[in-house]
C-alpha cells in the first residue's frame, strides 16, 4: 500500500508537473480523513493502485472513468486532489489563462481528439479490469 504522500506527489506531477508542497500534503491528508474518498469499490482500489505504482496508467483511467463513471470515487479522490492544487498559490496560475490566440485554440482542440482517444482506451481497460475482479 502507498503512503498518502508518495500518492500526493504521484497525483501532483500528474496535474501540474511539479512536487507538492506541505499544505498541499496536510489538505490531502484532511480529505481523507474527512470524507469519503478513500472508500472505493474493490476494482476501484485496485485500479488506484495499478495507477500508484505506474503513474503513466493515470491518464488513461482518469479518462476512462470521464466516460464510464464520472461518479465514482476514483473521479472523487482526483476531484479533491485538483481542488487542492486550484486553491494553492504556487499553482493555481497554472490553471488560469489570459490568453486568446488561435493557436491556443486550434491546440486545444488538438488535444481534446487527443484525450478523447485516451479516455477510450481507459474505459476499455476499466471494463476489462471490472470484469476480471468481479470473477475473482
Amino acid at each position: 500500500m502507498i503512503n498518502i504522500k508518495k500518492e500526493t506527489e504521484i497525483l501532483s506531477k500528474y496535474f501540474v508537473s511539479a512536487e507538492p508542497n506541505e499544505r498541499v500534503l496536510e489538505l490531502y491528508q484532511m480529505a481523507h480523513n474527512n470524507s469519503d474518498i478513500s472508500k472505493m469499490k474493490k476494482y476501484e482500489r485496485k485500479l488506484w493502485s495499478l495507477c500508484m505504482f505506474f503513474p503513466v496508467l493515470l491518464i488513461f483511467i482518469d479518462g476512462g472513468f470521464s466516460i464510464i463513471d464520472r461518479s465514482s470515487r476514483f473521479k472523487k479522490r482526483l476531484y479533491y486532489f485538483l481542488a487542492i492544487l486550484e486553491v494553492t498559490p504556487e499553482f493555481y496560475d497554472k490553471f488560469i489563462t489570459n490568453k486568446n490566440s488561435l493557436s491556443i485554440i486550434f491546440s486545444q482542440l488538438f488535444f481534446s481528439f487527443i484525450n478523447i482517444f485516451v479516455s477510450l482506451i481507459g474505459a476499455v481497460i476499466i471494463l476489462i479490469f471490472k470484469l476480471f475482479i468481479s470473477n475473482k
